[in-house]
């Protein structure tokens, strides 16, 4: 759905400028509206999680990343 939202998205501009410069009389596009796309929300990690994967890290850059 994000994909198809983008090409709406690009072709609305590229019609918009014609219409701007005068090369159309009225954007075609104009009738097509915003795809709707439902947002998903991320886990987040426990304070225990993130322990344990700090004493999992071997190295000081591992550690800094997850840090």
């Amino acid at each position: 759905m994000v994909t198809i939202d983008n090409i709406r998205r690009t072709l609305s501009s590229f019609f918009a400028w014609l219409e701007n410069e005068d090369y159309i009389a009225k954007s075609p596009v104009r009738r097509i509206y915003k795809v709707k796309v439902t947002k998903k929300v991320k886990e987040t990690l426990t304070d225990e999680n993130l322990e344990k994967l700090r004493d999992t890290c071997v190295n000081v850059r591992d550690l800094a990343i997850i840090d």
